[in-house]
């Protein structure tokens, strides 16, 4: 009896260990990462809408705010609930293994209590003497006492191996109580957070009834910014199509005089010399009539598509794209922009993005200004710059100041409208500058 006792406490002994079990599986532990994210998104949408509603002209950016501020807490919402689904596989891994553990541990208690009844029956050391003196020959007597030792080893390594199972029962029934006091702070918390949500969605609700019961304020005050930027368009297309039937004009002039002085020469007989005039061809039919200048120039500023400069020495922010924009919250309102608009700190600078010639400079609102500057058959244009520094006809550097960006009456801030043409086709500044 007592080797099959000894056999059970070998083949127990070396059962592996199980470790300590971690409170939080790894998905609960990324969930609950990407429920504090979303909620650092909440608050940094809520300073934005908190610095967004002292203004009162900001009516708009406050209600595209609020709705991302809902769609955000819906976020969150679903975020706790998968939390607290995780939570809820981790607690049922942990009674699994809870349950796992109990028998062993009842595995291991039986074993360590036939250990102990065996050495009993052994009470002192002369039982083993006396075992292993007993032997018949000397080998038997060496393998009788690697027995005893085996046998003391066994019953040590049995103990062991049960205050390990009990320590290991214990932390994963504590993991258990951790796991299901998050999971109740949890259900709390997306409580709170859903008639926050509601909150929020009925908030948002009313921002646009506001909104929208100012429609008709809106539409007027758009159509009447509608009507400056038409009127500075048509200005610019006016005055590119100016400078092409000048630049066409002094070509024709050009050719009539190289005519007419080789039809002179022809009838005085004579030899004389026409000066030679540089001849101005355009890139394109209808286009632009360049000099060699204007030509190199012009084909200097493509290659540099998508490396020019800003042109403000300041930090921006886009607020206005390229082309026809719908209204964030209203239908029937679109904007049409022929370049973009940069929102610029007070004080800003506009500056040129290559160099080029100034060909006008012209008023667009009270004391506010454009600017267009050639380079060869592109333009760039600058609108709503107010202490002009430049002049028409004046050669320009990249980087040169042309004036401050002034305060735009519609939304109080230092906007500057910047467009790039090529001949008589707008661009998309955007695909421009870096």
């Amino acid at each position: 009896m007592q080797y099959r006792y000894i056999v059970i406490l070998l083949m127990l002994s070396m059962f592996p260990y199980l470790g300590m079990a971690q409170q939080k599986s790894k998905k609960v532990q990324r969930l609950e990462q990407q429920r504090k994210e979303v909620i650092k998104a909440i608050e940094k949408t809520e300073a934005e809408l908190n610095r967004v509603k002292q203004d009162k002209n900001k009516k708009q950016q406050e209600a595209s705010l609020l709705k991302k501020k809902v769609a955000q807490r819906q976020e969150l919402v679903l975020a706790l609930d998968a939390e607290i689904k995780g939570l809820d596989g981790d607690i049922d891994s942990l009674a699994r293994q809870e349950t796992s553990l109990k028998s062993e541990e009842n595995l291991r208690k039986a074993a360590y209590e036939r250990s102990v009844l065996a050495l009993q029956r052994r009470k002192n050391s002369t039982d083993r003497m006396l075992f292993v003196l007993s032997a018949k020959a000397f080998d038997e007597a060496i393998r009788r006492m690697k027995f005893v030792s085996q046998y003391a080893n066994a019953h040590k390594r049995a103990a062991t191996a049960l205050r390990e199972t009990r320590i290991a029962l214990e932390h994963t029934r504590q993991s258990i109580e951790v796991n299901r006091q998050s999971k109740s702070q949890l259900l709390v918390e997306r409580e709170r957070e859903k008639a926050q949500l509601e909150k929020e969605r009925k908030q948002r609700a009313g921002e646009v009834v506001q909104l929208q019961g100012q429609e008709k304020n809106l539409q007027q005050q758009r159509a009447k910014q509608q009507q400056q930027v038409a009127a500075l368009n048509r200005k610019i297309e006016q005055q590119i199509a100016a400078e092409i039937a000048e630049a066409e004009r002094k070509a024709r002039e050009e050719e009539e005089r190289r005519k007419r002085a080789a039809t002179g020469n022809k009838e005085g007989g004579t030899s004389t010399e026409v000066p030679a005039k540089e001849e101005r061809k355009a890139a394109t039919k209808g286009g632009y009539p360049m000099t060699a200048e204007e030509r190199r120039l012009g084909g200097s500023f493509a290659q540099n598509k998508g490396n020019l400069p800003a042109p403000v020495n300041n930090n921006y922010r886009i607020v206005g794209t390229f082309g026809v924009q719908q209204h964030n919250e209203l239908s029937r309102i679109q904007t049409n922009n022929n370049g973009i608009d940069l929102e610029v700190p007070q004080g800003t600078s506009a500056r040129a993005v290559f160099e080029g010639k100034v060909t006008s400079v012209f008023v667009i609102e009270g004391n506010k200004a454009a600017i267009i500057i050639r380079h060869g058959n592109y333009l760039t244009v600058y609108s709503n710059i107010t202490g002009v520094t430049v002049r028409k006809g004046q050669q320009v550097k990249a980087h040169q100041v042309l004036g401050k960006v002034a305060i735009d009456s519609f939304s109080n801030k230092a906007i500057l409208n910047f467009q790039v043409w090529h001949e008589r086709t707008k661009q998309n500044p955007q695909a421009w500058i870096r």
